[in-house]
């Protein structure tokens, strides 16, 4: 087995990430507004520059001045002060006043995440295209101490696609000590891909994390979250290979529960996410942007990945007060390596017309593939590992673990085993070497599977993957000469006007990130 270094290494604490950055903000002059919600934003259609600090001189007067204000982005904004009068008979329920709040800014930047209300009104409140549910947390029994001295997954599958009823009510589930499995229940099903995560926890070698998780559309079919869950206490003995149910061992002591959480992480196909021409002054990082994998859950390190690239943008705009509709429509570019994994999405979620699983009983194929852990010295390994044995193609409800297994293998085998090729992949890093490589390698040795592929995905998805995976690899070709940031500000030196040069850097920088060019620079 080949280890793969620096995957899932590092946890963060939100709250201590919160206020190192409050601090650094508030240290550097700025304001921070709490028990504040965002009413609504008001920006001007006609797009005027403002008079920066730059081009100020003595012939500024009073009119300009309301010009500028005028221009400039309104956020209305509604404070709640909270009054709690004690008194001798004791204490009165909390008292709310509401006042409103005005703020003015040249420039907004929408780092909502994906329940942003700018994207839903940028979106038209369509649908997502995919949607990955995750469900899971942190329990703590004796019987994890082995597991994670012995290793954790990145991605594993037990199962095939699973028939998995649409809604769960106490009169429709069963989850009983006498009755552990689920009932079936009279309503909608559809077949579902589970997959599960497992890494040890910061709170001790007997805490374990688990998340079970699923890519699918958004039709009515699809179970709800809270029936996930149930699949997930129902299941999570199984893959921990736990004595007994999780309601046994809770109820004899055994288990701590500790942080349990749900979420849903919607895709959509037009990503990033492009503004009508005619909103100024607003920019979107994060998952407000749609910048993030629709494998992947959420956009944190995506936003990370690509600070390099818009903390100098925003700064070149700001400086020279490049904030029309024009000018900011750089910063979130058509990046093909995030549109290729579309592919991928469509390849991990079943599709709703229910096949019948066939009888054959769960079994599992583990690749040889080790992936490291967040704490090296407590978790050496992760493995990947995927329901399935060699020869099970036929079995519909096993196709989806079979393509995984075989990409992965594929471009395990790249570079010889070094993971080299495999690791940019499974940090949301899509380059033209390793997913070119892992399918050709499928295509060569499993060509039995691609046209079980073809009918899985279907024509338009593999039509426009092809055009993504043609513009990544010119974009690669392109990065090969201007990826230093020497030969970015010569080319961009080429043009004479300065708002042609914001607008080549930041194409430049499209080119490199959206061929996976960035990959080393973290």
């Amino acid at each position: 087995s080949t280890p793969v270094k620096d995957i899932l290494n590092i946890g963060i604490s939100p709250k201590k990430l919160i206020e190192t950055a409050r601090k650094r903000f508030e240290d550097m002059g700025g304001t921070v507004y709490e028990k504040v919600s965002l009413e609504s934003i008001s920006i001007s259609e006609d797009f005027h520059h403002t008079n920066n600090n730059n081009n100020n001189n003595n012939n500024n007067n009073h009119d300009d001045n309301d010009n500028d204000n005028n221009n400039l982005a309104v956020l209305e904004c509604r404070k709640t002060k909270i009054n709690n009068n004690n008194s001798s008979q004791g204490t009165p329920p909390e008292q709310h006043h509401d006042m409103m709040v005005q703020l003015k800014s040249r420039l907004v930047i929408d780092a909502m995440g994906s329940g942003s209300p700018i994207a839903g009104q940028a979106r038209g409140g369509v649908k997502p295209d995919g949607v990955c549910l995750v469900v899971g947390g942190s329990m703590a029994t004796e019987e994890f101490k082995d597991l994670n001295g012995g290793g954790g997954d990145l991605i594993y599958t037990m199962n095939g696609a699973m028939e998995i009823p649409t809604l769960a009510t106490d009169q429709e589930y069963a989850f009983t000590k006498s009755s552990p499995r689920h009932t079936k229940i009279p309503n909608k099903t559809s077949e579902i891909q589970l997959f599960w995560e497992a890494f040890p926890s910061s709170s001790g070698a007997s805490y374990r994390t688990t998340y079970m998780f699923a890519y699918m559309d958004t039709q009515t079919e699809r179970p709800s979250l809270q029936r996930l869950f149930q699949e997930y206490w129902r299941l999570l003995p199984e893959y921990q290979n736990l004595s007994n149910s999780i309601e046994e061992l809770v109820d004899q002591g055994k288990i701590t529960p500790k942080r349990f959480l749900y979420a849903v992480f919607p895709t959509y196909t037009d990503s990033p996410i492009q503004y009508p021409k005619n909103w100024h002054r607003l920019v979107s990082v994060g998952d407000a942007s749609g910048i993030q994998s629709p494998l992947s859950f959420g956009g944190f390190g995506a936003l990370l990945r690509h600070m390099p690239r818009t903390i100098p943008a925003i700064e070149d705009a700001l400086k020279h007060d490049y904030l029309d509709h024009s000018s900011l429509k750089g910063l979130n570019p058509y990046l093909p390596n995030l549109a290729s994994t579309w592919m991928m999405q469509t390849s991990m979620s079943a599709p709703v017309p229910v096949v019948a699983p066939s009888s054959s009983s769960s079994k599992s194929l583990s690749l040889p593939l080790l992936l490291s852990s967040p704490y090296k010295s407590l978790f050496p390994k992760a493995s990947l590992v995927f329901g399935g044995e060699e020869g099970e193609e036929e079995y519909n409800e096993y196709l989806i673990p079979n393509i995984l297994a075989r990409t992965f293998e594929q471009m395990l085998l790249l570079d010889g085993g070094k993971g080299e090729s495999l690791k940019p992949f499974l940090q949301d890093v899509v380059q033209p070497k390793g997913l070119l490589g892992g399918l050709l390698g499928v295509m060569i040795t499993s060509p039995s599977i691609v046209p079980k592929i073809l009918q899985h995905v279907g024509p338009n998805p593999i039509i426009k993957w092809v055009g993504d995976v043609a513009a990544m690899v010119t974009y690669a070709a392109i990065n090969t000469f201007t990826k230093t940031n020497e030969a970015k500000n010569k080319v961009s030196s080429w043009f004479k006007t300065e708002p042609v040069r914001f607008r080549v850097r930041q194409t430049l920088d499209a080119i490199k990130y959206g061929s996976g060019g960035d990959f080393n620079d973290h």
